[in-house]
């Protein structure tokens, strides 16, 4: 990657992800993560999708030591691929947007349960972006952020279908 991911620039960009959110419950000056590994539950996807859920999941393994599974139901974290009209109607996320992530916490800042939108008219490179996006944010980084283009997690469109070093790197913490 062309980022040089300095542990300043690391925890810098941490801070910029981890505090507050996009959308959702007001924003927090608290780090919110799972107490335990989650539950993903699938809403609509297709076969695609699910290589692709697989693949981010498999690296948020490798990263951050969490086992997060898929399950037909009742999941943690619940990722909808859905019409971007229909997102209002399932969390507090606008139409506009080609994805989104909620996330609920509890009074310790345990995320109790996150919800995954992803615009079932995306295909293709911008689809896996979205899909690895939002349910990375699921697992506590509910913000995005314009200072690195190159990151998973930059606010414009960086079309990335992989984590970047640093996006390794601000997952660990």
């Amino acid at each position: 990657d062309s980022i040089d991911a300095t542990p300043n620039l690391t925890v810098d960009y941490f801070v910029d992800l981890a505090f507050g959110n996009e959308f959702g419950p007001p924003t927090t000056d608290a780090i919110r993560k799972w107490l335990d590994s989650p539950t993903v539950e699938l809403i609509d996807a297709t076969p695609e999708d699910l290589l692709v859920v697989d693949d981010v999941l498999d690296d948020i393994r490798v990263i951050t030591g969490l086992l997060p599974t898929i399950v037909s139901s009742n999941g943690n974290i619940r990722v909808f691929f859905t019409d971007s009209e229909d997102f209002e109607q399932i969390a507090d996320v606008p139409g506009t947007v080609e994805g989104g992530t909620v996330g609920l916490w509890d009074q310790d800042f345990f995320l109790l349960s996150a919800t995954v939108l992803v615009d079932s008219a995306l295909t293709g490179v911008a689809r896996e972006h979205v899909i690895r996006e939002e349910l990375t944010q699921a697992f506590g980084l509910l913000r995005d952020s314009w200072r690195l283009p190159g990151s998973i997690f930059y606010r414009g469109s960086s079309g990335r279908t992989e984590f970047s070093a640093i996006d390794e790197d601000v997952l660990a913490l």
